[in-house]
Parts: structure tokens; sequence; C-alpha cells
């Protein structure tokens, strides 16, 4: 009696399958990494920002990063900084949509190893795979370890995660990896641990973007139902929340030439609006960011729907409030902590949504937890068939999910520009000038592809068409509002120049106009010194 229990005993066959279950969750858990590492692959290769809004967003934050290194990150209060060498002190262009935590650690990044597209996708590309890594560590922590590592093998074979696990941006993987890393220490402390690294990855979370605060709130909500006695303390967890919130949207009020209108502006302009006014334009933009959706996470509707048939439908109680190592958020506690984020993300953003096909970059998180809990009760064999062919269907699925694959035009533009014109001259364009960003007095001319101004480093004002307006009419009202521009940047789009346009441009211009670009043709004009401007 009190001895071992003799080999082939019911215990000892228990104890080897429980060592397998391990073995083989470790191996899976490996494997989602390596899925995700050779997926991400093709958007790592070494070369200029491109692919859609991997190159659009890698290039403003990459820009950012290097004024935090250019000038320090203090300069301006701390303010994200869109400015191109040579701007004025007088003007700074505060790109300050989001929190800066990204920027600064691109910064980082940049001034320990040196500035470039590679050093930049490092750290999204580290933190999809942490996050991977906390979501197997997540479910295994309420299931087992071969239920964490399905969990994360469903993530990792997402095409989502393999197009825009590299993608540098306030809404991407840095932001889901801190978050992962708030609810694995929120369940510490629900065992007995202490509150103070919540506190500190909460911070961090939010300072990486607004994303980062639904895993504090959801936890501070998960706290209130789930042990309503501690009532007390879940008000703590929403308090510094709270605080995180309102200390961040003080910060970004109060940088030059921002006020709570502005920050609010942006956030409206990605809001409900659009789903209330309806129209053939929205429908179908709706089908079309549907179709694509499908594609970056193929079955998620139904993927969802039977999260909800989980969550609602009586699986995973929570435990005894102890200090146990299982059981400690439940398994649906687990779920709604990991789906609903992203899901409210897109329905209090919808207009943001379908014009970002990221926008629901989190959301293959809670899909791999929702079809790891729903095989957790079949069969090792079926489960493993199922999440391989869903590996399979992800893997096969992944090239071509990206709207604008390569795009080069931008960054060589960019290049071009610094080769032919001196540091800090103005530039005016017609060249996707961005309607969004209205920074101030002359500033709302700001052109929307960040590619060109990361690797020209020159500032560049864009022509505002208005509705009804001519181009020769923007192009006087940016002479008047930008004269000291030097430059004048002809592009065929987003609009051909009118040969109105061209021949004042031509009048102002003290030489023949330089082609920069011959396939599009794309000319610029040296602008006369003090040119009067037409009225």
């Amino acid at each position: 009696m009190g001895g071992s229990p003799p080999d082939g005993t019911p215990s000892d066959r228990g104890a080897v399958l429980v060592t397998s279950t391990s073995r083989l969750g470790s191996a899976l858990t490996l494997l989602a990494l390596l899925v995700a590492g050779f997926g991400m692959k093709p958007y790592l290769e070494p070369g200029p920002w491109q692919h859609s809004w991997l190159g659009h967003n890698g290039a403003r934050y990459a820009q950012i990063a290097r004024n935090y290194v250019r000038h320090g990150p203090l300069h301006h209060g701390g303010a994200p900084l869109l400015d191109a060498a040579g701007t004025p002190e007088s003007e700074p262009d505060v790109y300050a949509h989001h929190p800066p935590g990204v920027s600064l650690l691109l910064a980082g990044l940049f001034a320990m190893a040196g500035e470039g597209e590679t050093i930049a996708r490092a750290l999204p590309t580290l933190s999809t795979l942490l996050a991977l890594l906390f979501l197997s560590w997540l479910v295994a922590g309420e299931t087992d370890r071969l239920t964490g590592a399905l969990a994360a093998l469903v993530a990792a074979s997402m095409p989502m995660t393999m197009a825009y696990g590299a993608h540098v941006d306030p809404q991407g993987p840095p932001v889901l990896a801190a978050s992962l890393a708030v609810l694995l220490a929120y369940r510490r402390w629900l065992g007995g641990g202490s509150l103070v690294p919540w506190v500190a990855l909460a911070a961090l979370a939010s300072s990486l973007d607004w994303w980062g605060l639904y895993a504090p709130a959801g936890c501070a909500v998960h706290l209130l139902l789930t042990r309503p006695r501690r009532w007390q303390a879940a008000i703590g967890l929403g308090s510094v929340t709270a605080a995180l919130f309102f200390g961040w949207l003080g910060w970004l009020s109060n940088l030059p030439g921002l006020s709570l209108d502005r920050i609010f502006g942006a956030a409206e302009v990605r809001g409900p609006n659009l789903l209330l006014q309806g129209g053939e334009k929205f429908s179908a933009g709706l089908s079309l960011w549907f179709q694509h959706s499908l594609n970056l996470m193929p079955g998620w509707p139904l993927i969802v729907l039977l999260g909800a048939v989980l969550l609602f439908g009586g699986l995973g109680t929570r435990r005894a409030d102890s200090g146990q190592e299982r059981g400690l958020l439940g398994m649906r506690g687990l779920l709604a902590l990991l789906l609903l984020p992203p899901l409210v993300h897109g329905m209090l953003f919808p207009a943001g949504m379908l014009v970002h096909s990221y926008w629901l970059f989190g959301l293959p998180i809670g899909l791999g937890a929702v079809v790891a809990l729903a095989l957790r009760s079949q069969s090792r064999r079926l489960s493993l068939g199922i999440v391989g062919l869903l590996l399979v269907l992800g893997w096969t699925g992944r090239q071509g999910v990206l709207p604008d694959e390569a795009t080069t035009v931008p960054a060589l533009l960019g290049q071009l520009l610094a080769t032919n014109i001196p540091e800090g001259e103005l530039v005016l364009t017609n060249y996707d000038a961005n309607l969004l960003d209205v920074d101030g007095e002359g500033l709302d001319y700001l052109t929307r592809r960040p590619e060109v101004a990361y690797y020209s480093d020159r500032p560049l004002r864009g022509l505002v068409l208005e509705p009804g307006a001519s181009d020769v009419e923007a192009w006087r009202e940016a002479r008047r509002r930008c004269p000291e521009a030097v430059w004048f940047l002809a592009m065929p789009f987003p609009w051909e120049p009118s040969p109105e346009l061209l021949a004042e441009v031509r009048a102002e211009a003290s030489a023949e106009p330089i082609l920069i670009f011959e396939e599009p043709a794309i000319r610029l004009f040296r602008l006369k010194a003090s040119s009067p401007v037409p009225r």
C-alpha cells in the first residue's frame, strides 16, 4: 500500500497517455510556429515597402520611427511625426490616430540595428510567433497541451496570419501579442500571483494601440461576471483600463495641432455612419470585403457561429474560484476573451473594416480557440485530420490574398525624388491627396502614399480636387497656401493632369520638366522663385 501502481494498471496507462499528449502538443506548437514563419516568408523578402497595406503602413510607421531617432523621443512632446528632412519646426506634421508604442519600439530597433525595412518587419514577425505561443499556453491552461497546440495551428494556418503576420501597424501583431500577455498575467493573478505584471502589460498593450484596451477591459468584465464577490477588484481593473484610455487621450489631444475633436473625428469616419447611409456603393463594398475576408480567413462565419454555440451552449462551465492551475478562466470565459474583441472592434468601426482588409487581424486567434475547443471531445485522429485539412486549405490559399500584391512604383518614385530634389525643398503634386488628414493651415495636402514620403524624405503636398472644381483651381489654391513650393510633380494618377493645368505649370516652371519615370510618364517641374499666382 502507498507504493507505485504496477505496470499495466489504468493509472500507469493514464500517465503514459498524458505524457504522449504533452509531447504531441509540444511538437504541434512548434509546427504552428514553423507554418507561420514559412507562410510569412514571401512578405519578409528584403526590398522596399510594397504589397498593398503592408507597404503603405510599413512606410508610415518607419517614417515616424526615423523621426524619433532623428529628433529624439521627446521632440514636440513625443509627437509621432511624419515630417520629412528639412520640415520647418513651426509646422510639425503630427499623425496621432494611435498611441505611439509601435513607432517607439521601431525607433529602438533602428537605433540599435540600423534603419531598414527588414529591421522594421522583425517587430511584427516576432510578435506573431509570440501571439501563437501565448494562445497555445492560454488554451492549454484551461484544457491540455494538445488542445492548445491545435488552437495555435489553426490560427497559424489562416492566410490572414501569413499575409499580415509581418504587418508594421498599430493594429497588428504587436498589440495582439501584448493583449494575450495581459490575459496570461490575469490568469496568473487569479491563481494567486501578483497584479503588477498585469498592470505593466496592460500599459504596454494600450501604448501600442487603442485595440490593446480590449484585453484589460475584458478581464474586468470577466472577473465581475464569474466572481461577483470580487466586484471591488473588478472595479479596480476597470479603473486601470479607464485611466489608460483617458491618459493616452489626454496626451494625444495636447500634441501640436491636435484636439479631441480631431482625434474623435478620425474615429468617426471609421464608425457606423457608413452603415446607416447604406446605398449601392456600400452594398458593393460590403460584398467585396466579405469575399476578401473569406480569402483571408476561410470559413470564418461558420467558425464564429460554432463559437457562439460553444459560448452560450454550456461548454466550459467555470470551476470554483480557487488557486488551481486549470479552470481559472473557464473555457467559455477564455473563448469570450479571445473571440469577442475583434468582432466588437469590427462592429464599432465597420467603415474602417470595409476599407482596411486587416481590420479583423485578431480574429484568427479566436477562430483557432473555437476549433480546438470544439474538437476536444472528438477522437485524436479526427481532430488532427480536421486541423490538417484547415492547414492545407490555408496554405494553398495564402497566395493572392492581398488586393495589390506588389506595387513598387511608390517606393521607386520616392527614391527618384530623393535623387533629383535637394533636402527640405517642398514638392506639390496631384498624386493621391489625402482628404482625411486635415492637419491645419497648409497641411491638408499630405500625400496618401507614405512610401513616397519615406523613400524621398522630402516634404510633399497634394492638390485637393474638390467635387466640381477643376484641377487648375486646385493648383492655384495649393500655390496660395504653399508659396514656398519649389517643385511640381505631375502624375498620371489618380487623375491625368489637364492640358490647362500643365500649361499653367509650364508657365511657372524655370526649365523643361525632368522625366523621372517613363512608364507611366511622371514629370518633375522646377518652379520659378516667387512666381505670381493667378486668382
